[in-house]
């Protein structure tokens, strides 16, 4: 069982961040809102994200966001800003080889709004290897990082963070 949710959680991780698609997870309907933000637009916002934009980081740092209540999240850390692409009324992420890292809820350690760097895996071509430990961020880069949720379905993104911009020392 347990193998089955990490090849649903990593096919709905890869399909939100592949090109927009028929099969591209659609987004919320819900009503904008004033928590709205700018990675997967009508979604709830992901709120008390940490680090925060701007923040200095050592190269393996610890994130924490309140807790969405969702089963199926994602969090990941890009090494370039995060490109959104909406066709035909379908938002994804445009870029996912730029995923150098990433964490989600079927990962066997982390918890849905707490998650040390050690406990996710390192992404190379959009591919999340879970057998391979994440080596450190490189110091003096800049990466950004995200977190979304699904609903129970696994079909609409419920809710997002926005782009947090972090600096490695």
């Amino acid at each position: 069982m347990k193998l089955r949710r990490v090849a649903l959680v990593t096919a709905l991780v890869l399909a939100s961040c592949s090109s927009p698609t028929a099969s591209s997870p659609p987004i919320s309907n819900a009503p904008a809102d004033s928590g709205e933000n700018t990675i997967f637009p009508r979604t709830s916002m992901i709120t008390n994200c940490s680090p925060v934009s701007g923040s200095t980081v050592s190269s393996m740092p610890a994130f924490s966001w309140k807790a969405t209540g969702q089963t199926l999240v994602c969090m990941a850390i890009f090494g370039t800003n995060i490109n959104i692409t909406t066709k035909a009324g379908l938002t994804t992420i445009g870029n996912p080889s730029d995923i150098v890292w990433m964490w989600n809820s079927s990962m066997s350690s982390g918890r849905e709004g707490s998650v040390f760097f050690q406990q996710g895996c390192p992404v190379s071509g959009g591919q999340p290897d879970y057998t391979a430990t994440p080596n450190p961020l490189t110091s003096g880069k800049t990466y950004t990082w995200a977190v979304w949720a699904w609903d129970a379905s696994g079909i609409a993104v419920t809710s997002s963070s926005s782009e947090q911009y972090i600096t490695v020392q």
